[in-house]
């Protein structure tokens, strides 16, 4: 009997320690050092992400490695300050940039792409209406 514990909780370890880390279903912001903000959704049972900068923008996503593999970028089309675009191309080219390594530590989603780039989001329950 004392085996059959044993095994049950190694077993049980092993995968509390090799658990993912959940992406589906958590909400995230980055306040850039131009003060824009920028959310990043993580669907809640599919492979999708979605947010706002200036644009509302969507695409797929695939994990392998701990890195995340990006589709094509979607977004539409409305202009705002030119801080915020500017600060919007540049987090598009940043998620184009594949693979893009992620790590959650407490609260935070770091992500850091193929060219050494790293972002800092905040998770949150919702995400605050912004005018970027």
């Amino acid at each position: 009997m004392k085996k059959i514990i044993s095994v049950m909780f190694a077993t049980t370890m092993l995968f509390a320690c090799c658990k993912k880390e959940k992406l589906n279903g958590n909400n995230y912001i980055n306040k850039s050092n131009d003060n824009v903000q920028i959310s990043l959704s993580f669907a809640e049972d599919e492979d999708r992400l979605f947010g706002k900068v200036v644009n509302n923008y969507f695409t797929t996503y695939k994990i392998e490695d701990k890195a995340l593999n990006f589709g094509g970028i979607a977004s539409t089309m409305m202009m705002g300050p030119q801080n915020a675009m500017e600060v919007e191309q540049k987090y598009f080219g940043f998620l184009n940039n594949n693979p893009v390594e992620y790590e959650i530590k407490g609260n935070q989603l770091i992500l850091k792409n193929k060219n050494g780039d790293t972002m800092i989001f905040d998770k949150v329950e919702e995400i605050p209406e912004t005018e970027n």
